[in-house]
């Protein structure tokens, strides 16, 4: 809602569905506001899409410009801003060869009471194909304010034949109320089935 009500310019916004799979979602480009707002219409929820710049490491604004489903061939084609059409696809691991970047945002979580906790684990559970090569990593960072992010946990994805990933961070501080935020960086299929945090809520 914030994200929604800072963009000024909407005379030039325009937006396109695609169906990928299972997924069913509807994406909103604003170009002036350099803001691409991706929305599941099976979940709700919400997403931004950026790009990710392996050379810089910074986000950028989309650079879709035009869209087209041409279900006789199974295909969602994108114009982008360099005159080059691309393919929207599941099978593909890369963003036109530059590693994709991932970002996951919880809310601010309080575990149902005011008190403060004491994180004693996190653990995070990833599902991972059988790709060998590329050099993914996942960082795990968090923030107790409105502050800046702590410096991240950083974890490989293990060796070839690791398809099943658990990584665990231990003793991470006390608080009222946390946000979390798992980044993943890499060309190789990831899914993070689970987050786990073992806390002990401490007298006030």
């Amino acid at each position: 809602g914030r994200t929604l009500a800072g963009i000024d310019t909407i005379s030039d916004a325009w937006g396109f569905r695609y169906q990928l799979g299972v997924n069913d979602m509807s994406a909103m480009m604003f170009p002036t506001d350099g803001k691409g707002l991706v929305y599941d219409n099976k979940s709700g929820a919400w997403s931004e899409w950026r790009a990710f710049s392996s050379t810089t490491q910074e986000w950028a604004a989309p650079t879709i410009t035009s869209a087209l489903s041409w279900p006789e061939n199974n295909l969602m084609l994108v114009g982008l801003s360099t005159g080059q059409i691309a393919q929207l696809s599941q099978d593909v691991y890369t963003d036109l060869g530059e590693p994709i970047r991932v970002e996951l945002v919880s809310g601010f979580q309080s575990r149902d009471t005011a008190a403060q906790k004491h994180c004693k684990c996190v653990r995070l559970i990833f599902k991972r194909g059988q790709a060998a090569s590329g050099a993914a990593r996942v960082e795990l960072s968090y923030r107790d304010d409105l502050g800046a992010y702590s410096q991240p946990h950083l974890f490989s994805m293990g060796t070839c034949g690791d398809y099943a990933a658990t990584m665990e961070v231990r003793s991470l501080g006390t608080y009222r109320q946390r946000q979390w935020k798992v980044a993943f960086s890499g060309n190789q299929e990831l899914s993070l089935v689970r987050v786990e945090e073992e806390f002990e809520v401490l007298d006030n």
